[in-house]
C-alpha cells in the first residue's frame, strides 16, 4: 500500500440530521424541497427503462456547452466540482510542488494536498472576512497552481482584472489559476469569458449549488480548446453516470425551475440582510449562496448552534462566525425568529474579561432559565 495514502486519516461523512423536521442550512444544499410534481416529472421524463444500456453523452455535453456559453471542446463534464479538482491535480501537479487557496474551503483541497505529497500555501482571512492579499502575491510565483473559488464560503470577490494580473504573474513560471465558480450563480461574476484570451485559467463548474442538485454529481472543467484537449483525453470511458446525466438534462431544459428557486434565494438573502442590518449584526455574503454571521466568541457561536440544532434548524459552526446557506424567505424568517433572540440574550449574558476569555455573568436565576427569558 502506498505509504501516502497509508498515512492519511479519513472519515466517512455521517449524515445525523432530522430529514422530517430539519431546516438544513449548513452545507450550501437546496434548502426548499423540491415538489411532488417536480419529482414526478423527472422520474417520468428521464427514461429509465434505457439503464441497462450504455448510453450517449453528445447532446447532453452540448446543452452543457450551451448553457455556459462555451465551445464542446472547451468543455469537460465531470463526476461533481470534486473530480474536475482532481483532474487538476493528476494532471499538472507533481509531488513537491506548491499549490495556494484560501481556507475556509473545500475539504478535499487540504486532502489532495496530502495525498500527491504537495506543499500549500493557505490565505487566511480576517476579521473583516477579506483574503491578506499582500500573502497571495508574495507568494505567487511560488506555485504551480493557485486554486481560487469566487465566490469562496467567505465570498471576497476578484474583479476580473485581479484575475488577470494573477495569470499574468503565474504565466511566468508557466503556472495556473483555477477559478472554482461552484457557487456561482447568485451574484457573483464569472470569469469564463477569460478562457479566449488566456491559457493558463481553468474554470469550474458544478450542478451542486446554483442547479440545488447535490447529489446527483454533475460538474465540469472549463478552459480554452488546446488545453482542455490535453485534459480531456484523461477523461474515462463516460463521464457521468445515466441517471446523472438524465435528471441534469432534465433541469437544463427546465431551467425555469433553477432561475426561479435562485430568484427566492436572493429574495431571502435580502430579506436576511435587511434584519441583519437592523438588529446591527455584522455579516458578509451579498453576492454569494452562503451569507456568514459573525458572532463574538466561539464559545457563543457553540452554544448558538447547538441550540439552533436542539431546534432542528441547522447551520455551520465556524468558530467565530457562522454560516447560513441562503433560501426563500420562509426559511430566512425560520432561522432568523430563532437566532435574533438567542444572539441578543448571549451578548448579554457574556461579558469578555480583561484577557479576552468570555464569561458568563452570574444572576439570580440559571443560565438556562435566563434563555427562556
Amino acid at each position: 500500500m502506498d505509504k501516502k495514502l497509508k498515512n492519511i486519516e479519513r472519515n466517512r461523512i455521517i449524515d445525523t440530521r432530522n430529514y422530517e423536521k430539519g431546516i438544513f442550512l449548513n452545507r450550501a444544499e437546496r434548502v426548499k424541497k423540491f415538489s411532488k410534481s417536480e419529482l414526478q416529472n423527472i422520474f417520468n421524463l428521464t427514461n429509465f427503462c434505457n439503464i441497462g444500456n450504455y448510453y450517449d453523452t453528445n447532446d447532453f455535453h452540448q446543452k452543457c456547452s450551451d448553457y455556459v456559453n462555451v465551445n464542446k471542446d472547451e468543455i469537460l463534464l465531470t463526476n461533481g466540482a470534486e473530480e474536475a479538482i482532481r483532474y487538476i491535480f493528476n494532471i499538472l501537479l507533481d509531488k513537491g510542488d506548491t499549490i495556494m487557496f484560501p481556507t475556509p474551503t473545500y475539504g478535499m483541497y487540504h486532502v489532495y494536498t496530502r495525498m500527491y505529497q504537495l506543499e500549500s500555501i493557505i490565505l487566511d482571512y480576517n476579521d473583516d472576512f477579506k483574503i491578506n492579499k499582500d500573502k497571495l502575491y508574495e507568494n505567487l510565483l511560488k506555485v504551480k497552481v493557485f486554486f481560487l473559488p469566487n465566490p469562496s464560503h467567505i465570498e471576497d470577490l476578484f474583479t476580473q482584472d485581479e484575475v488577470i494580473n494573477i495569470c499574468k504573474i503565474l504565466k511566468e513560471n508557466n503556472s495556473y489559476l483555477v477559478v472554482d465558480e461552484t457557487y456561482y450563480g447568485f451574484g457573483a461574476k464569472s470569469m469564463i469569458k477569460l478562457i479566449n484570451s488566456i491559457d493558463n485559467i481553468f474554470i469550474i463548474r458544478s450542478f451542486s449549488k446554483t442547479f440545488g442538485l447535490p447529489s446527483i454529481r454533475v460538474g465540469c472543467l472549463i478552459s480554452n480548446d488546446k488545453t482542455m484537449n490535453n485534459i480531456s483525453n484523461y477523461r474515462p470511458a463516460y463521464e457521468i453516470s445515466y441517471p446523472s446525466l438524465k435528471i441534469a438534462e432534465y433541469f437544463l431544459d427546465n431551467i425555469e425551475i433553477v432561475n426561479n428557486y435562485i430568484k427566492e434565494c436572493i429574495e431571502g438573502r435580502e430579506y436576511l440582510i435587511s434584519e441583519l442590518k437592523k438588529n446591527n449584526i455584522t455579516y458578509n455574503g451579498e453576492s454569494n449562496y452562503l451569507l456568514n454571521i459573525k458572532v463574538e466568541n466561539e464559545e457563543i457561536c457553540n452554544k448558538l448552534c447547538n441550540i439552533l440544532e436542539e431546534r432542528y434548524i441547522y447551520i455551520r459552526n465556524c468558530k467565530k462566525y457562522i454560516s447560513v446557506t441562503i433560501g426563500p424567505i420562509k426559511y430566512m424568517k425560520k432561522l432568523l425568529d430563532n437566532f435574533i433572540d438567542l444572539y441578543k440574550k448571549f451578548s448579554f449574558l457574556f461579558k469578555e474579561d480583561d484577557s479576552g476569555k468570555l464569561n458568563y455573568i452570574a444572576t439570580d436565576t440559571t443560565f438556562d432559565e435566563n434563555l427562556q427569558k
